[in-house]
C-alpha cells in the first residue's frame, strides 16, 4: 500500500482531538475523499450515506439523526466554512402525518486553512510519484533546496537521486 499510494495522508491529531465519534470520522472522510478542495467547491454528501457509512446509530426519526450531524459539522469550524442541507420529505400520502423527512444532502463548503492543507497533501503526494531507490536501498524523493541547511548537502542528496532507480507504480 505504501509503494502503490494507495493511502492518503491525513492530519491524526486534528482527527483524535474530538471527543465526538461523527466528527472525527467526518474529519478521516473529508481528509481523504475531499481532495480537490478549493474555496469555489462544494463537497456533498447524503445523510443516509453518513448513517449507513459512519456506523453511528440510527435514530427513530430520521431527522433527530440530521440533528447529530449538523452538531458535529459545527464542531468543525477549523474544516467546514459553511454548509446548507437540502432536505427530501416523503411523497405525500405515505401513513405518516405531515411530511416525514426521507433524505437529506449535505452541502459542504471548506475552509480555506482546510483547502491549503490538501493542496499541500497533494503536492507531497505528487513529489512521492517521481521517488526513487537509491544505491543504498533508501527511497529517495526529489530533493528542494528549502529542505537543506546548505548547499552542497543539497548537491549530494540530488546527485544520489539522480542515482536512484524509479519505483514502479504497482496497481491497489
Amino acid at each position: 500500500a505504501i509503494l502503490a499510494r494507495g493511502w492518503r495522508q491525513i492530519n491524526y491529531e486534528r482527527i483524535i482531538g474530538s471527543d465526538i465519534y461523527l466528527v472525527r470520522w467526518l474529519r478521516k472522510l473529508l481528509g481523504s475523499r475531499f481532495v480537490y478542495a478549493a474555496p469555489n467547491k462544494s463537497f456533498n454528501i447524503m445523510l443516509s450515506t453518513i448513517i449507513e457509512s459512519s456506523g453511528v446509530t440510527l435514530c427513530q426519526r430520521l431527522s433527530d439523526n440530521l440533528k447529530q450531524v449538523e452538531q458535529a459539522l459545527k464542531a468543525m469550524p477549523d474544516v467546514i466554512d459553511r454548509y446548507h442541507v437540502e432536505k427530501r420529505f416523503a411523497a405525500p400520502g405515505t401513513a405518516s402525518k405531515g411530511r416525514r423527512l426521507d433524505d437529506a444532502k449535505i452541502v459542504l463548503r471548506p475552509t480555506q486553512a482546510f483547502t491549503v492543507e490538501q493542496m499541500k497533501t497533494n503536492m507531497h503526494i505528487n513529489r512521492l510519484d517521481t521517488a526513487v531507490i537509491a544505491e543504498d536501498g533508501a527511497v529517495v524523493v526529489e530533493p528542494e533546496r528549502h529542505d537543506f541547511k546548505n548547499f552542497m548537502d543539497y548537491e549530494r542528496a540530488k546527485t544520489k537521486y539522480q542515482g536512484g532507480r524509479r519505483i514502479a507504480k504497482t496497481k491497489t
